[in-house]
């Protein structure tokens, strides 16, 4: 858990307020800013190879000059697109 849902999960009413539609209330923004989170932090992780969409990651491996063999499982595929660079020095191509 990331530091922003744990602050939204800290998030705490009153004792006089617990209960009803303020709790309600409270329950559905966690929920919303949950989301926008989600929404916001979407296109960081789409640079991160190990971890984006297979569309993103064919433009990643285009980037890097390394396309897939046939067969390759996408798993081995994404792990060579994200150590690419370190790859091509331990190579002396770089």
């Amino acid at each position: 858990m990331n530091e922003f849902m744990k602050k939204l999960a800290g998030m705490v009413l009153p004792s006089w307020m617990d209960r009803g539609e303020p709790r309600k209330l409270l329950q559905t923004a966690r929920r919303f800013w949950a989301e926008v989170y989600g929404w916001v932090t979407w296109p960081l992780n789409q640079f991160d190879p190990l971890t984006c969409t297979p569309a993103l990651l064919n433009l990643l491996a285009y980037d890097r000059d390394i396309s897939r063999f046939d067969g390759e499982p996408l798993e081995l595929f994404r792990r060579r697109v994200a150590y690419a660079f370190v790859n091509a020095r331990d190579a002396g191509s770089v």
